[in-house]
């Protein structure tokens, strides 16, 4: 009896850690999501909470990298990233200080983040997301 309770509560606890995995990016593009942004931060922060999945894997040109301190000097980085090819990124997207190198200036990159909300950007609204990996 206790080797059958054993074997399916572990077979429970994997399939529940399964559930609790990564999720798969949506299919959201750049483009369904761009016109929301439009609508102004408190508009877009509304679409992007009732979001089920607010992963997604896009592609862009890296227009600027940054490294800082946060209050905790703890070291940030962060790329913006041209999605449409017209001047100016679109969006901001937090990276950790290891993937400067993958993020230089004027690179083609391929990711997955999750969508957090919007950010000022001199004056222009972006969509801020937090990368989860590189491709």
């Amino acid at each position: 009896m206790h080797k059958s309770f054993i074997i399916a509560v572990a077979t429970a606890a994997s399939f529940g850690l399964a559930a609790c995995g990564a999720k798969e990016p949506s299919t959201l593009t750049f483009e369904q999501i761009a016109p929301e942004l439009a609508k102004g931060a408190d508009s877009f922060k509304a679409y992007v909470k009732g979001l089920d999945n607010k992963l997604v894997k896009w592609s862009g040109t890296v227009t600027e990298t940054r490294k800082w301190h946060e209050d905790d000097y703890a070291p940030a980085a962060g790329m913006l990233v041209d999605m449409d090819g017209a001047p100016g990124p679109e969006l901001f997207v937090n990276i950790g200080v290891d993937d400067l190198e993958t993020a230089k200036t004027g690179a083609k990159v391929s990711f997955t983040a999750r969508l957090i909300e919007s950010v000022d950007e001199k004056g222009k609204l972006l969509i801020k997301m937090k990368v989860e990996e590189f491709h």
